[in-house]
Formats: C-alpha cells, sequence, structure tokens
C-alpha cells in the first residue's frame, strides 16, 4: 500500500472515531440536562438510598424540619445540623419516600413517578448567606436568557399557545439559538405566577420538568419531575408545600 493510500486511511479512521465521539458526547450530555434520575451526580458527602424512616433534626434558613432519612438522598445531609441546602426525592402523586416495596420504581431509568426537590437557603437572616430568585425573578431571567440566544438585529416575539394543562405555552419566533426547552407559564387556584420549564419530546427519551417556589422569606424550593405529569403541575406545587409542612417544626423560642 502506498503512503497515500495509508495516510488516507488514516485519516478517515480518524474522522469516523471522532463522530463516534462526537455522537456519544451529544447524547451524555442530553441525558445529563435532562436530569436523567439514575444518572446521580453525588456531592462531597455522596449519594445513597436508605430506608430508614429515622427522622433527621435539618435547619435552612429560618426554618426547621425532622425529615425521615429516605426521603434525602445526600448522605452528607444525614447527621443533621444547619443546612445551605437540602436534596429530597419522593414519588407522585402522594409523596412516599424510599422504601422497600417502592425501589423498583426510585431506581428506574429515566423519569417517571419520581419527583426531585432542592431547597435552598435564600437571604440568611444573618446576612452571612445571600442569593436571589423568587419564581417570578427566575422566570425572569430565564426569558432574558431566551432573547440573549436571538440574534439582536432580528425583531422576534412570543406566541402564547394554549394547552390542555390549564397553562399556556410561550413560544418564541425566531426560535432561540442553543435552547432545547419549552416555557410555560400560568396562574395557580389562588391566584400566584407560575412557571415551568420542560425538554422537548423530541430531544431527550425521558423528557422532564423543573420549576422554582418560595416555602418562606429565606427558603426556596427547586423540583423537577416527569413531564407525562405536566398535567398535575398545580397538585405537585401543592404536594410539596404540604409535605414540607408536615415535617416543619417549631422549637420553642430562646428566652432573651
Amino acid at each position: 500500500m502506498k503512503t497515500w493510500q495509508k495516510n488516507t486511511l488514516q485519516l478517515l479512521a480518524a474522522m469516523f472515531v471522532a463522530l463516534i465521539g462526537t455522537q456519544v458526547l451529544r447524547y451524555a450530555l442530553l441525558f445529563y440536562m435532562a436530569g436523567v434520575p439514575a444518572l446521580r451526580w453525588p456531592s462531597l458527602g455522596g449519594v445513597e438510598n436508605s430506608t430508614d424512616t429515622t427522622p433527621i433534626a435539618l435547619q435552612i434558613g429560618d426554618k426547621h424540619f425532622r425529615i425521615p432519612r429516605n426521603y434525602l438522598w445526600d448522605k452528607s445531609t444525614w447527621k443533621g445540623g444547619e443546612m445551605t441546602d437540602l436534596s429530597l426525592w419522593a414519588l407522585l402523586p402522594d409523596f412516599e419516600g424510599y422504601t422497600e416495596a417502592n425501589q423498583a420504581e426510585f431506581d428506574r431509568l429515566g423519569w417517571h413517578q419520581e419527583i426531585r426537590f432542592r431547597l435552598e437557603l435564600q437571604n440568611s437572616p444573618s446576612g452571612a448567606y445571600s442569593s436571589s430568585g423568587t419564581r417570578r425573578s427566575v422566570y425572569q431571567r430565564k426569558i432574558d436568557m431566551l432573547i440573549s440566544f436571538i440574534n439582536p438585529k432580528q425583531a422576534y416575539t412570543i406566541k402564547n399557545l394554549p394547552t390542555p394543562y390549564g397553562l399556556i405555552r410561550q413560544q418564541f419566533i425566531p426560535e432561540p439559538r442553543f435552547e432545547f426547552s419549552e416555557m410555560y407559564v400560568g396562574k395557580t387556584a389562588d391566584g400566584r405566577f407560575y412557571w415551568v420549564k420542560c425538554r422537548r419530546d423530541a430531544d431527550v427519551p425521558s423528557p422532564s420538568c423543573s420549576s422554582r417556589l418560595e416555602y418562606s422569606v429565606h427558603v426556596t424550593i427547586d423540583y423537577s419531575f416527569a413531564k407525562n405529569r405536566l398535567g398535575d403541575w398545580q397538585a405537585i406545587d401543592d404536594g410539596l408545600i404540604a409535605l414540607l409542612r408536615r415535617f416543619e417544626i417549631h422549637p420553642p423560642k430562646e428566652k432573651s
């Protein structure tokens, strides 16, 4: 075989490997962005499942909780105490914790009955920790980011499309570059603003939806659930609040 033929074959082989690698990376990134529950990214404490229902005493911001261990998937929080964030999970529709009876559902690949939610400290009472992000302000930041992906020289419109879920889907025309999600907005039964962002069905095998709400002045909740449960958005929003109120305790105030 001549030298130029060898070089050509080597070049073709390298291009083939690069193409395969790019596709593998693309799908890995899509799975990561979709937040597939089975692909868990451990914190410094590590990720571990537990069927133990022993309550763990935890504090975040101005709120105190006794949360059963089987709702906490971040092992670093099992020691209890004061936290800046907490990672929890449960199964819809009844917000059950991890048990021997339902562990197969928690361990399924993709989004099904599982809901994951993260409590985060916001504007700590002491002033030592500060972040901002009400439901409406986070929505506005996301909209601003979408607009930034549109050619600044090009005019755009937002078309409001009705859906069967009691929500309005906001469609950008033209569609922003690098955007793989759909934005939905609406109002809860008591008139509060609501938004949820969902992955497009065509992009991932198991699309999810994510939103944020305020639990208190100092605690916010980011949560994700399967897109096929989008019709239950209000029940999920209300159910999260009800679950955390069930865990919340009110310790006696210290005497001055």
